[in-house]
């Protein structure tokens, strides 16, 4: 898979200078194509002290970014760069992920930040239904469209707690479909993932709706 390219880099144009580094930038926003299954971007960085700086350590904020760094010692002048790479999972939509990199000598860390806006294959309204708690367990339903001119297959759906069922119906074939949403009962509280199952040019995708019993609330 090719490198995304980002397409709004804001640069620092070297005003931030911080024990010697200068980065290229440290915000990248990028486009994902449908199909991909992660981003990578490279901050970029000089030496721009006059001493060697030492790279203690690169963190990201969750465990699906990783991150690689080829050289710790950046001497006087030297250029050196920091690659992240995230992978998407069942994430859609605009993610937004930081990297934490810290100098030697520096109290602060420079943090980084990728936003990655992963285009969506089918619009789920609404993400979430809610039942109060002893309230009628009624049938609830989400509605499930494909985008234009991305026709994509629902195949079923998982509830990741059996409390809650749900099945799907077809409206329009590889076009809209209706999950129906049933609680066996209310009294007690439940918050329950919806994994829905669905494929589109031969590659399966799962695509998380939520249903929730929860307590009445207060007012």
């Amino acid at each position: 898979m090719k490198v995304l390219l980002p397409f709004i880099a804001l640069a620092m144009s070297g005003a931030n200078l911080w024990a010697g580094l200068s980065w290229d930038a440290q915000r990248m926003e990028l486009a994902a194509k449908l199909g991909d299954a992660y981003a990578e971007a490279k901050f970029g960085f000089i030496n721009n002290g006059r001493e060697p700086v030492m790279i203690d350590a690169v963190k990201s904020s969750c465990g699906c970014t990783t991150t690689r760094l080829a050289k710790q010692t950046i001497g006087p002048g030297e250029r050196g760069e920091v690659s992240a790479r995230f992978e998407f999972g069942q994430r859609r939509g605009v993610q937004t992920k930081t990297i934490s990199v810290s100098v030697k000598g520096e109290e602060r860390p420079t943090v980084l930040t990728l936003v990655v806006a992963i285009p969506d294959l089918v619009r789920i309204d609404p993400g979430i239904v809610i039942w109060e708690k002893g309230a009628t367990a009624e049938t609830r339903e989400i509605v499930l469209t494909a985008m234009p001119g991305l026709p994509t297959r629902v195949t079923g759906v998982v509830s990741s707690d059996s409390r809650i069922q749900a099945t799907v119906e077809t409206i329009k074939e590889s076009s809209e479909y209706v999950l129906k949403i049933t609680p066996k009962t209310t009294e007690l509280p439940v918050f329950a993932i919806l994994n829905i199952q669905s494929e589109w040019q031969g590659q399966k995708k799962v695509f998380p709706a939520y249903a929730q019993i929860r307590r009445p609330v207060q007012r």
